[in-house]
C-alpha cells in the first residue's frame, strides 16, 4: 500500500499545470480549472505478480472556484495507465494563497483512489478490492 501511494504522489508531483486565471489584480478569486499532464510510476506487490517502477501516462483535471481571495476549493480527477494496470483517483482539494497575488500556495486535500488490472492471459479483471465479474 505504501508503494502504492508513493505511486500516486510522484504522479501528481510530475505532472504540469496550466491554469485559466483572469488579470493579477483579483489572482486566485473566482472559478479556475487546470489541466495538468505527465509521466508517472506506479510499484504494486502483494499476493500475485509485482510490477516495479512502472513509468505510464497521466492527466489531472481541475475545477474549482474561490470561497474568499486565496482560498479555493476544487475537486480534482486523475488517471494513470500502462498497458494492462489503471490507477484513477478523485480528490476535493483546498488551496491556500497566504499572498493572492504571488504563486505561492499551501495545497490539502481528501481523495479516493481505485486501481485495476487485467491479466492479459485470462482477459479477466482485479482490484484492490477483489475480482471483478
Amino acid at each position: 500500500m505504501r508503494r502504492m501511494m508513493r505511486g500516486l504522489i510522484s504522479t501528481a508531483l510530475f505532472a504540469t499545470q496550466v491554469l485559466a486565471q483572469s488579470s493579477s489584480s483579483d489572482a486566485h478569486s473566482g472559478f479556475h480549472a487546470a489541466v495538468g499532464m505527465g509521466a508517472g510510476s506506479l510499484t504494486l506487490s502483494g499476493n500475485g505478480p509485482t510490477t516495479s517502477g512502472s513509468i505510464g501516462p497521466a492527466l489531472m483535471l481541475r475545477f474549482g472556484g474561490a470561497i474568499q481571495p486565496g482560498l479555493v476549493l476544487s475537486g480534482e480527477l486523475t488517471g494513470w495507465s500502462k498497458q494492462n494496470l489503471f490507477a484513477s483517483w478523485a480528490t476535493a482539494v483546498l488551496q491556500w494563497y497566504p499572498q493572492p497575488a504571488g504563486g505561492f500556495y499551501v495545497k490539502g486535500g481528501a481523495d479516493v483512489a481505485t486501481i485495476m488490472a487485467s491479466e492479459s492471459v485470462t482477459g479477466t479483471s482485479c482490484c484492490v478490492g477483489g475480482p471483478q465479474h
